[in-house]
């Protein structure tokens, strides 16, 4: 029921003839402070462990050692031979932990050939330094203008985008048909076999 302006109250005409809910009713009151216990006079259906017990008692367990649940029953403790093989299965291999190679090796590492042939320009995906090149001022506007043409939609997988690629990794070309709206997981992918990525890209814009 709703009130409505010119509605009577409901307690019109009532006055002196309310009477409190709990009038009469001996030992009840309104606030928990009075109120009877539920289970005043109810014995309970278990017994209390310490009953008749005085001072601090001792734990259960107190001197006990850890019991395997599976093959050692009946409180036999597990031999130290075994809890140190589970304890050392638990750990894995982690032989190196806390350990650090020497300088030698360090430099050793460094000086190899494997290391060598994989900086800068010797690296498969090195394109001549252009990911370090700062973006243009103008990217910053027509960012906007691309994620609300894309409704702030990855092309890639259909989930919320907030980030713009380069289709062609030319970050000075900002025409928007270079331009494509990604989420961070897969721009993140977009850094191995750019040539693939940008024919991918590319031809999604054709069909679109």
């Amino acid at each position: 029921m709703v009130f409505k302006k010119g509605d009577k109250p409901w307690n019109t005409g009532t006055k002196g003839i309310i009477k409190p809910w709990n009038k009469g009713l001996k030992g009840i009151k309104t606030s928990n402070k009075g109120q009877i216990a539920w289970n005043k006079r109810k014995k309970l259906h278990y017994d209390i462990w310490n009953k008749g017990k005085k001072g601090l008692q001792v734990a259960w367990n107190k001197g006990k050692h850890f019991v395997h649940s599976g093959s050692f029953k009946n409180g036999h403790d597990v031999p130290k031979e075994i809890r140190d093989k589970i304890k050392q299965k638990a750990l894995g291999n982690k032989r190196w932990l806390g350990k650090h190679h020497k300088k030698e090796s360090i430099e050793k590492i460094k000086n190899s050939d494997y290391h060598k042939n994989l900086g800068a320009e010797n690296h498969p995906n090195w394109q001549g330094g252009i990911a370090r090149l700062p973006y243009p001022y103008e990217f910053t506007k027509i960012k906007k203008y691309i994620l609300k043409r894309d409704n702030y939609t990855c092309q890639e997988c259909g989930k919320k985008g907030k980030e713009v690629h380069h289709i062609d990794y030319n970050k000075k070309n900002n025409k928007p048909e270079n331009l494509i709206t990604l989420c961070k997981s897969c721009h993140s992918k977009t850094g191995f076999n750019r040539q693939d990525w940008t024919n991918h890209f590319q031809n999604k814009l054709i069909e679109v």
